[in-house]
C-alpha cells in the first residue's frame, strides 16, 4: 500500500520544490503574519554566503555592502535568527533522510547526501549541537507565539462595529432555528424579555400575525467559558524587559501567572538564558576592547566543519544585535528627556508604585558545578505552613557561634495593603496541608552569590527534576549522585529556587489585580 506525500509549494526565488522542513520551519520576519514570504534552504545560504563579501566601492568613493540579510519581501531584518532557521531545516532533512523521526535511533540510509551523514553524526554525537538546535527551537516556537498573538489582535481590530449588513447577516444565520411552544414555555421571564427587546417585530391591533415565530433565544452568558488574554506584566522581568521582544515577553509572562510550579521553573529558566545571552564579555585585564570574540577556543572539527560554522556565526549575530540594542538603550537613557517624556515616566512609575507587590522570594535560576567542592551551597530543612502567605513572608537564616545552630526566623507582610489585596478575604489563604518539608539555603559560595542565590532561597528543581517535599540530606544525596554521573558535561547542573506552590499561586492572584500596561 502507498501513500501519497503532500504537495508543497515551490521555491518563490530559484522555482524548486521546497521540503517538508523548509514549510516547518519559515522565515522570522518581524512584520509577519502580513508577510508570510518563504524560500528555500539553497537559497538561504546563497545569501548568507553573499552577505560574507567584503565592501565594494560605490560610484560615489562610498564602502558599500552587497547584500543584507533582509526578508527579500520586507525588507525586515532576518540577521538574528536566519541561521537558527537554517541548522533547524538541516538537522531535520538529515533526521527525515534517515527515517528518525519520533525519537527513533535509525541506521543511514543508503540514498542519505554525504552532507545529511555529517549532519546527522553531529547532531547524535556533540552536546554543542544539540544545545544549539535547542536553543533554536525555543526562538522559533516563541516567535511562532507572537505570530499567533499579533494574529489574534489583528483579526479582533477587524471586526468593525458599524458593517450593519454583514453583523445582520451573521445573526440572523446563528438564528435559523425557532423555537417551538414548549421551547418558549421553558424560557425563564427574565431571559424571553431581554431577547424580545432585541428583535423588534411589527403589530397591528389584532396583535401579532400569526406567522411570526420568535427565533431561538441565545445561550446564558454563564455557560459560555471566559476567554483570558495574555497580556505583558513588566515587573516580572527582574530588569531585562528591554532585551527582550515581545513574544518572550507574552511567553514568560504567561509561564510566571500560570499558577504551575514546573512552568515556573521553566520561566526562570528562560529569564537566565536571557541574562546571560546580554551579559558583558569578559576581557584580559590591560586588553580592553569594545569588539566580541568572534569564535571561542576548540578544537577544529574537519568533516563537521559546516553545522559549527554556522552555530558559531548565529551565536556571533546575536552578540551583534543585542550590543545595538544596548547601545540604543544607553543613548535614550542618556538623552535629555522631554516634559512629555517625563510626564510619561512619571505616571508609570505611579502606575508600578500601585501594584500589588511581588512575592519575596522570586523564582531564579542558576547554574552552577555539581562537586561538593564548588558548588558551595549549605542546605537546611524546613517546614511550610501550605499557606500562600508564605510567599510574603520573609526568611532570615542566621547561624549560632557556638555549635552551629541554624535558626530560622519568618516574618509575615500581612500588614501591608497590596499583600492583602492579592490574598483577599480568605486569611493567609491555605492550599496545602501544613507541614509539608522543603529545603532552604542556609549559607552559599562565591559562585552561587553571583548570580543571584541568597539566604533562604527554597530549592525545588534539580536539572528540572522537582525536589518538593525533599529533606536537605536527600537533595545532597541528589547532588553527589549527579557528581557521579559522567553524562554532564563539565559537571554543571541547573538549579531553580522558589518555583514552589505559595509563589506560583501568589503570582496567579496578584495577576488578577495588575493594571494593563499601556
Amino acid at each position: 500500500m502507498t501513500t501519497s506525500k503532500p504537495v508543497l509549494e515551490d521555491c518563490s526565488i530559484c522555482l524548486d520544490p521546497m521540503t517538508q522542513a523548509d514549510v516547518d520551519h519559515p522565515l522570522q520576519c518581524s512584520s509577519a503574519p502580513l508577510c508570510g514570504f518563504n524560500f528555500c534552504r539553497n537559497c538561504i545560504e546563497s545569501l548568507i554566503t553573499s552577505s560574507k563579501d567584503d565592501y565594494v566601492e560605490a560610484s560615489d568613493g562610498s564602502r558599500q555592502v552587497k547584500v543584507h540579510l533582509h526578508c527579500p519581501n520586507c525588507r525586515s531584518d532576518l540577521s538574528r535568527s536566519i541561521r537558527d532557521t537554517v541548522l533547524l531545516r538541516k538537522v531535520d532533512d538529515a533526521k527525515a533522510a534517515a527515517g528518525v523521526w519520533g525519537g527513533e535511533d535509525g541506521g543511514e540510509e543508503p540514498n542519505m547526501t554525504e552532507s545529511q551523514r555529517r549532519t546527522l553524526k553531529a547532531f547524535k554525537s556533540s552536546a554543542q549541537v544539540q544545545q544549539a538546535v535547542d536553543e533554536a527551537r525555543r526562538g522559533e516556537r516563541l516567535f511562532l507565539r507572537s505570530v499567533e498573538e499579533r494574529e489574534v489582535l489583528r483579526s479582533s481590530d477587524d471586526e468593525n462595529p458599524f458593517r450593519e449588513e454583514e453583523g445582520l447577516e451573521k445573526k440572523i444565520g446563528s438564528h435559523k432555528h425557532l423555537a417551538t411552544d414548549e421551547e418558549k414555555k421553558d424560557m425563564d421571564a427574565s431571559d424571553y424579555s431581554d431577547y424580545v427587546e432585541e428583535w423588534g417585530f411589527e403589530a397591528d391591533l389584532e396583535g401579532v400575525h400569526g406567522s411570526f415565530r420568535m427565533p431561538r433565544p441565545p445561550k446564558r452568558l454563564q455557560e459560555e467559558q471566559p476567554v483570558r488574554m495574555a497580556r505583558v506584566d513588566s515587573t516580572l522581568f527582574a530588569g531585562l524587559g528591554y532585551f527582550m521582544d515581545q513574544g518572550e515577553k507574552l511567553y514568560v509572562t504567561e509561564l510566571m501567572t500560570s499558577g504551575d510550579v514546573d512552568q515556573l521553573a521553566e520561566a526562570a529558566e528562560v529569564m537566565n538564558k536571557i541574562a546571560a545571552r546580554t551579559a558583558t564579555p569578559k576581557t584580559r585585564p590591560g586588553r580592553g576592547s569594545n569588539k566580541i570574540s568572534s569564535t571561542p577556543n576548540r578544537k577544529r572539527y574537519s568533516r563537521c566543519a559546516s553545522i559549527f560554522q554556522l552555530i558559531e556565526e548565529s551565536k556571533v549575530a546575536q552578540k551583534k544585535e543585542d550590543e545595538k540594542l544596548k547601545m540604543v538603550t544607553q543613548a535614550i537613557a542618556k538623552g535629555r528627556p522631554h516634559q512629555r517624556q517625563v510626564q510619561a515616566w512619571r505616571k508609570s512609575a505611579q502606575r508600578r508604585a500601585n501594584q500589588p507587590p511581588l512575592p519575596v522570594r522570586m523564582p531564579k535560576s542558576i547554574q552552577i558545578h555539581v562537586t561538593s567542592k564548588h558548588h558551595g551551597l549549605a542546605l537546611c530543612d524546613d517546614v511550610w505552613d501550605g499557606t500562600v502567605m508564605d510567599a510574603y513572608s520573609k526568611i532570615t537564616i542566621s547561624h549560632s557561634p557556638f555549635g552551629g545552630k541554624t535558626s530560622i526566623h519568618k516574618k509575615k507582610q500581612d500588614n501591608h495593603p497590596g499583600v492583602r489585596s492579592v490574598m483577599g478575604q480568605d486569611g493567609d489563604v491555605p492550599i496545602e496541608l501544613p507541614g509539608q518539608k522543603r529545603v532552604l539555603v542556609s549559607d552559599l559560595g562565591p559562585e552561587a552569590g553571583a548570580q543571584g542565590v541568597m539566604k533562604g532561597d527554597v530549592v525545588t528543581h534539580i536539572n528540572g527534576a522537582h525536589v518538593h517535599a525533599k529533606s536537605a540530606s536527600e537533595v545532597n544525596e541528589f547532588f553527589d549522585f549527579l557528581e557521579s554521573d559522567d553524562s554532564f558535561e563539565d559537571d554543571i547542573v541547573t538549579v531553580v529556587f522558589n518555583a514552589e506552590p505559595s509563589v506560583a499561586e501568589a503570582l496567579k492572584r496578584r495577576s488578577y489585580l495588575v493594571e494593563p500596561e499601556t
